[in-house]
């Protein structure tokens, strides 16, 4: 029963930080480490994606001209979508670098700086 309640959390900790402008895939990462859930590793890489696929479609549907015509650029070598290709391959090569808490935790801070010291 305990773990249908987490379940529950994370769906709501999922369902409110999607709308807002912040990283919902880090907050359930680290909600991970608030409240773990006790299932195998393979289980919880599917529940992270399956927590989150009604908001991967809603993109999906929402930018499918996007997607289009980028998959169209990239079939033309278009500059634009070939640097989006790249930066989606970076993405992948670093994922398991960034997808640590510790990361996640400092990142949100250092992009405060950052965005604070541009505005001076």
């Amino acid at each position: 029963m305990a773990e249908i309640i987490k379940t529950i959390v994370y769906g709501i900790v999922e369902g409110i930080t999607e709308w807002l402008p912040i990283s919902s895939t880090g907050h359930l990462i680290l909600l991970e480490e608030l409240l773990p859930l006790n299932q195998s590793p393979e289980f919880l890489e599917m529940f992270r994606v399956v927590i989150q696929l009604g908001a991967i479609l809603a993109v999906v549907v929402q930018y499918w001209r996007t997607f289009w015509a980028v998959g169209m650029g990239l079939l033309r070598w278009r500059p634009e979508s070939v640097a989006f290709l790249r930066n989606i391959l970076l993405g992948f090569y670093t994922l398991h670098q960034i997808a640590r808490p510790s990361f996640i935790s400092i990142d949100p801070t250092l992009n405060g700086i950052k965005l604070s010291l541009i505005h001076i």
